[in-house]
């Protein structure tokens, strides 16, 4: 699965989402693109999943009209420690998203 990390997801976690393709927004030149436009993006390049750790995103975007899923994944606090100990229940998650969907891991 193509996998965005946007570009508040910290850096280290995608190492650990074995058997996916991650790319930040950032390597993409994206950093400056806003949620809707970042979601329009990511579509048109072929990714199936946006990851972040912005709550807000399900909440202000209307994503049933979207071909790209979004996870959130939102530990306390955000550290790579504990976005890492979240991996296990994003990979079991990536086996059934859908598109159009957000879903959060906590």
């Amino acid at each position: 699965m193509r996998i965005l990390l946007d570009q508040c997801f910290p850096n280290g976690v995608s190492r650990y989402v074995f058997g996916h393709e991650c790319v930040r927004s950032k390597d993409m030149g994206w950093n400056l693109l806003v949620d809707g436009e970042l979601l329009e993006a990511a579509e048109q390049h072929g990714f199936q999943v946006l990851l972040t750790i912005d709550k807000g995103i399900p909440h202000q975007q209307n994503l049933s009209t979207r071909n790209i899923a979004v996870i959130v994944m939102a530990p306390i606090p955000p550290t790579v420690p504990q976005l890492v100990k979240q991996v296990p229940e994003l990979l079991a998650l990536l086996l059934k998203v859908e598109p159009g969907k957000a879903y959060f891991v906590s």
